[in-house]
């Protein structure tokens, strides 16, 4: 994510605890006030932070995720069963 420039060290945060922040609380569904607590961050630090790795994870979509393709496989195709 640093090399890509979708994220960046902070003052508060590195990119690595902003990444363990943002996967502590997915991983675990856990509230920003526990993760708060965990992280001995505010709560808005904790909320700034989330939003921006939410972002960055988006930007990568593209990379990741691609949308099926329309064909259908010979293979089912010249079946009868489907």
């Amino acid at each position: 994510m640093r090399d890509r420039k979708l994220l960046e060290d902070s003052p508060h945060l590195s990119v690595e605890q902003q990444l363990a922040m943002f996967l502590h609380t997915i991983g675990h569904n856990l509230r920003n006030r526990v993760v708060s607590a965990n992280f001995c961050r505010s709560y808005g630090t904790t909320s700034i932070y989330f939003r921006k790795v939410l972002h960055a994870i988006g930007d990568l979509r593209n990379d990741y995720i691609r949308p099926p393709s329309l064909e259908t496989p010979t293979k089912i195709a010249g079946n009868h069963r489907f």
